[in-house]
């Protein structure tokens, strides 16, 4: 990171402060995760990086969700799938659905949960690669062993997509 930092390499810089959040969230440490992400924001604030700043949200929701903070967790996914639907990286829609999906499961809506997180191996069958260890098996035990072998493959704007973020925004947090 100083070397990054010294290059004035801001976008490099900031995947490294997001990579590192992310190895917080894994361990739990999301105070530590929450302050990585704050210098990622401030660092991307220069570069303008409209996909970091997605990433940035999702991992936000991750470290909240760890955290216990459900309704921020919420929050953060959703304007991070919303964002998503705007960039090209299907990996950030992947994920922000996977946080929604993530969210639904600990409201006990196990079923709205599966589906979800099958839209998200839609839209991205190789999606999770950037999540820690921790998520990415939280998502794996929502994904039928059918669909994660013998995955659909959807566009990231596929109007089930944009529906499924829609919805997750106008009807807020389940109960």
């Amino acid at each position: 990171m100083e070397r990054a930092e010294e290059a004035g390499n801001l976008r490099l810089l900031t995947n490294l402060l997001l990579d590192f959040s992310n190895l917080f969230i894994a361990t739990g440490d999301t105070e530590e995760a929450l302050r990585m992400l704050d210098r990622a924001d401030l660092h991307n604030s220069e570069v303008s990086s409209q996909e970091l700043d997605v990433r940035s949200t999702n991992l936000r929701g991750m470290a909240h969700l760890r955290a216990g903070n459900l309704e921020l967790a919420w929050e953060n996914f959703v304007r991070g799938s919303q964002a998503a639907l705007q960039g090209n990286a299907p990996s950030n829609v992947a994920n922000g659905l996977y946080g929604l999906a993530l969210a639904h499961d600990l409201r006990g809506r196990r079923e709205r949960a599966q589906e979800l997180a099958k839209l998200g191996r839609e839209v991205d069958p190789t999606s999770g690669g950037l999540l820690s260890k921790w998520i990415t098996e939280l998502i794996e035990d929502l994904i039928p062993p059918t669909a994660q072998s013998h995955p659909v493959r959807k566009a990231m704007r596929d109007p089930q997509v944009i529906f499924a973020v829609e919805q997750a925004a106008k009807a807020g947090l389940p109960d």
